[in-house]
């Protein structure tokens, strides 16, 4: 993933320091957020399992299907990388210790970016499971050793950060049986091979997460069958931000098995909490507009307060963000959204007012961004910081109210003894050197000589 920044889109900005630590933890939270979406396939040679992520249907650019196996993956694969994907997958199968990767196309590919694959193995108790991951093949995040046409085989230590921190697990309900792959254990500091229940994961975990947990399950259905949870663990002393997600099996109304994965995102946490920090401090606020699904859009609780908003998380549609903006800044707003979408470049710094529900306003700056896809190209989201600059822009106006008052001369009659003080703004404006009332009328136009006498008469 690469973002995208328009030439000079950060310069000449009051944002300055606290703005730019801002923006660059909202990227970190946002590629952190994609980085977990982790596109892989986990199956055990010759069973039935060829459990698919979600990420992996996208990153394939394929149709979800229920209960897909390795053909659907090996037929979005180009013709001339077909083959060497299947071997390197049977390769592995006989030499399963070995860890590989490959790059391909995909069928319905119209660029040149390419994919990796990786595989290495995976013990399910007593099986031993491949995992098969699919990753842009961006080199800078690669190194691979050279090797033959079929696979390269790469250094163990150059695989940990794109094995390690996801596993694959199983819920039997009927029998309260769980199984993990060998990564959750070693994730979750618990000792292998030992045969789990639901209670025992529970002892890992945080009590309310637990009954978080279990409230979900209770709500599946075959109808509703997927899942998201998040959970807390202790491990060591140290605590770990876990993600489980995936799928159901049903029978009728009877749950057969929950499948999916379990993955280590205390990175992703601990970058949101920074995140919120900084906001709080820098009085900062962002959003993040999914152009691919707009309902997946997002706003941070500081972006929703400096526009008067309830905390939802829901990014406020166009109309709702306008009827809150002042009336003579609400054509610029549409403008830079109008902008946006014309050509996905972002937008330059720009100031708007908005008018809270007490009647008060609030100066609002705003500068965006937009990420596009390192596979496609596309834009897919965008990025836009907005600064509450209200104190920032009071003290300005202030400040040009006093420098316009600096400008005024003045003068006084004293009508006792018709003497006339003039300030020394008085005598600039009117090019004199000290008041001489002969002077002083020859600069004044003819036309209002006439009128300039009744006052100071």
């Amino acid at each position: 993933m690469e973002v995208h920044c328009q030439n000079g889109l950060f310069s000449d900005t009051r944002f300055g320091k606290a703005f730019m630590k801002s923006l660059a933890a909202i990227k970190e939270s946002v590629l952190t957020k994609e980085k977990i979406r982790r596109a892989f396939i986990f199956t055990i040679p010759d069973q039935s399992v060829c459990y698919w992520s979600a990420a992996m249907f996208e990153i394939l650019g394929l149709e979800p299907i229920n209960n897909p196996t390795l053909d659907y993956l090996f037929d979005s694969i180009h013709d001339s990388d077909r083959i060497k994907v299947k071997d390197i997958y049977h390769t592995f199968i006989e030499r399963p210790s070995s860890k590989y990767a490959v790059d391909f196309k995909l069928v319905s590919a119209t660029y040149d970016q390419e994919l990796f694959l990786f595989v290495q193995q995976e013990e399910f108790g007593d099986d031993i499971g491949i995992l098969l991951f699919v990753k842009p093949a961006v080199e800078s995040q690669l190194e691979v050793i050279p090797g033959d046409e079929i696979a390269r085989e790469l250094k163990v230590n150059q695989l940990t950060q794109f094995f390690e921190g996801i596993g694959y697990w199983e819920y039997y309900p009927d029998e309260d049986r769980i199984k993990w792959s060998n990564q959750i254990y070693n994730m979750l500091g618990v000792h292998h091979g030992t045969s789990l229940s639901f209670k025992d994961f529970s002892t890992t975990a945080f009590p309310e997460d637990v009954q978080n947990f279990q409230k979900i399950i209770n709500e599946l259905s075959q109808e509703n069958s997927d899942f998201q949870i998040e959970t807390r663990h202790i491990v060591n002393g140290d605590l770990i931000y876990g993600l489980s997600r995936g799928t159901s099996l049903w029978n009728g109304s009877r749950m057969l098995k929950m499948m999916g994965s379990f993955e280590d995102i205390t990175q992703y946490q601990v970058t949101q909490e920074r995140l919120q920090h900084i906001e709080q401090i820098a009085n900062v606020g962002w959003y993040e507009i999914n152009l691919l699904d707009k309902k997946k859009s997002l706003a941070s609780d500081q972006y929703l307060k400096m526009h008067g908003f309830e905390f939802t998380g829901r990014m406020p549609s166009i109309n709702e963000l306008l009827a809150c903006i002042h009336p003579d800044d609400q054509e610029r707003v549409v403008e830079s959204r109008n902008s946006l979408y014309k050509d996905y470049t972002g937008w330059l710094p720009f100031e708007y007012r908005v008018v809270m529900s007490d009647g008060t306003i609030r100066y609002i700056e705003s500068v965006g961004e937009v990420i596009k896809s390192s596979i496609s190209g596309e834009p897919f989201k965008v990025i836009a910081v907005t600064k509450d600059i209200t104190e920032i822009k009071l003290k300005e106006l202030q400040l040009t109210h006093a420098n316009e008052l600096a400008q005024l001369g003045w003068y006084e009659n004293d009508v006792t003894n018709d003497e006339l003080k003039v300030s020394k703004e008085f005598l600039s404006i009117h090019e004199l050197d000290h008041y001489d009332r002969d002077e002083f009328w020859k600069k004044v136009h003819p036309d209002d000589v006439r009128e300039l006498d009744k006052i100071s008469h």
